[in-house]
């Protein structure tokens, strides 16, 4: 019976400690800061028209448009170079690549979302968000 309880009682104290958002991503994928990547690729010479971007939490939604069969071997990536705008709030500059590896014309809509978490500000203060490909700023607020 004593086991029961400490067993119980572990699982219940494991249970109310462990917050949800720890378990579950809501978002699709994570931005990649990384200088090298963002320095080495052009937006402007990708196939890709982003149509919307969202902020919603701590998602970072686009919409876009880009040329594939169906889309489903499409790869994404969110990059960042590590770099702030000095500004204030300040800036991180943000650039969305497609990596299509589709051999067809057809013109797919699709939304991909990316946790934005990793690009908070060690301060805590606010930041503003902006994506290469569209005019729209966010203020990321967590």
């Amino acid at each position: 019976m004593l086991k029961q309880l400490l067993f119980l009682l572990f699982f219940s104290l494991n249970f109310i400690a462990c917050d949800k958002s720890d378990l579950e991503n809501e978002c699709d994928f994570i931005p990649k800061i990384d200088q090298t990547a963002w320095g080495d690729f052009d937006f402007t010479l990708s196939d890709v028209i982003i149509s919307d971007v969202s902020l919603d939490g701590n998602c970072l939604n686009i919409s876009f448009g880009g040329s594939g069969c169906d889309g489903e071997l499409w790869d994404y990536a969110l990059l960042d170079s590590g770099a702030l705008a000095q500004s204030d709030p300040p800036q991180r500059m943000l650039k969305f690549q497609l990596i299509d590896t589709e051999d067809c014309e057809a013109l797919i809509q699709n939304t991909v979302s990316f946790d934005v978490k990793n690009l908070r500000l060690d301060d805590g203060g606010p930041v503003i968000l902006r994506v290469e490909g569209f005019e729209d700023r966010f203020r990321y607020e967590y």
